[in-house]
């Protein structure tokens, strides 16, 4: 699988409380998952509710057409 640089995408808001987006063209499905690698939140567009996850960082990964693209961000 290919993976698409981060500067092709952006996740906002970061911090986020209650919802983000993951903004890059073709984004097939999101997943978030805990630093410890648990799938923690997911959704088949590119808008992730994330308003029941506890404070922390969290990875963010990005299913797109050119491949998997991956970043972090803060809930609060």
């Amino acid at each position: 699988v290919d993976v698409v640089t981060t500067e092709e995408f952006s996740i906002y808001p970061n911090p986020a409380t209650d919802i983000i987006t993951v903004t890059n063209e073709g984004v097939n499905s999101v997943a978030v998952y805990s630093v410890a690698g648990s799938l923690v939140a997911s959704s088949e567009s590119n808008v992730v509710n994330v308003a029941n996850l506890v404070k922390g960082i969290y990875v963010v990964k990005a299913n797109t057409e050119a491949g998997v693209i991956t970043g972090q961000i803060i809930k609060k």
